[in-house]
């Protein structure tokens, strides 16, 4: 019996990891890398930058005022689109921990409790607060956003997107999981939804109305003397930036249901192996094995860790950019 359900462990292990590898390697590595995106978004922010400094220093010696199409508005969208790309970095690629993190700087105070009963009541408070934000923020974009551009078919497939993480929070409780799983399980379900109609909050219309071809954007010449949008070319960096934080939420998952499952396979075969404990069955080879794989699955990680802490900490650069941009636009210009 342990050796059946130690051969379907490793048989669903390896479907995993094989669909988690396509994903991670030919999805988010080389069709929607971070890192080329993250490059054209930052150049081709600082040149708007740049340029709309010159031309404002330009209007102020020459005391012509320039005028810019912009409609405020829509750099508010691009900054809570921006925000939206954020959670996603820190909630599945960094796995950032709030309660880790401030109790660096807090631990020091005798003031601020730091017991474990604390920090989980510190940790549900905020995953509420979070789930809470969602629902009004969903609420929001139904009644001034989605309710205007989207279709009535559409608008059927939006809410029943809404209600799945509803659905979720009530099986995981069924199943006897605490609160704060069931919180943090809805809320990472909600999350598709925003990043998913974040792709039409992505500002494209920053442009600067002036004849003068000195003062406009430059543009990219192919070597057929044709100009290349380099607009268009920022609108597919935006989109790829998001297709990679979609698939690495898909892995982060795919990641939760194997870790589950394998819970799961190995209490099964914890009570079976304490069966066997008497008969002495279980041989030198196989523990052997074991810490072998185990080994060879940390020296991997450690190896990936400069590649991936790179790629994430480039983006959260990238994203802070982006709102540094958008305030420079909402307040300067």
């Amino acid at each position: 019996m342990p050796s059946k359900q130690v051969t379907s462990t490793s048989t669903k292990n390896t479907i995993y990891d094989k669909f988690i590898n396509f994903i991670q390697f030919y999805l988010c590595n080389i069709i929607h890398n971070p890192i080329i995106s993250s490059i054209i978004i930052i150049s081709y922010l600082y040149f708007q930058f740049i340029n709309k400094i010159i031309l404002k220093n330009n209007s102020s010696i020459l005391n012509e005022p320039v005028e810019f199409e912009i409609e405020k508005d829509n750099f508010i969208w691009d900054i809570l689109s921006t925000i939206i790309n954020i959670i996603f970095i820190l909630r599945f690629q960094i796995n950032f921990n709030p309660i880790k993190f401030f109790s660096k700087f807090i631990s020091k105070s005798k003031n601020i409790p730091t017991t474990r009963s604390s920090k989980y009541l510190i940790t549900l408070i905020l995953e509420i607060s979070f789930f809470l934000i969602q629902i009004v923020s969903c609420v929001y974009l139904i009644l001034n956003f989605i309710n205007i551009i989207y279709s009535q078919k559409i608008k059927i497939f939006i809410l029943l997107q809404i209600s799945l993480p509803i659905f979720i929070f009530g099986l995981t409780f069924i199943n006897n999981k605490s609160l704060l799983v069931c919180l943090k399980e809805c809320n990472n379900n909600f999350l598709p939804f925003f990043i998913s109609n974040s792709f039409l909050f992505i500002n494209l219309k920053d442009l600067v109305n002036n004849e003068v071809d000195e003062v406009e954007f430059p543009k990219l010449v192919t070597t057929d003397n044709e100009f290349l949008n380099v607009d268009f070319i920022f609108k597919l960096a935006n989109y790829s930036f998001k297709f990679y934080l979609i698939y690495q939420f898909i892995i982060y998952e795919l990641n939760q249901i194997k870790n589950c499952e394998e819970e799961q396979e190995e209490e099964e075969e914890d009570q079976a192996i304490e069966g066997l404990k008497d008969e002495k069955l279980l041989s030198d080879n196989q523990c052997y094995e074991g810490c072998y794989e185990s080994t060879t699955t940390t020296t991997s990680k450690t190896n990936k860790f400069n590649y991936i802490s790179l790629k994430n900490y480039l983006m959260l650069v990238t994203c802070i950019f982006m709102i540094l941009y958008d305030c420079f636009n909402i307040f300067y210009v």
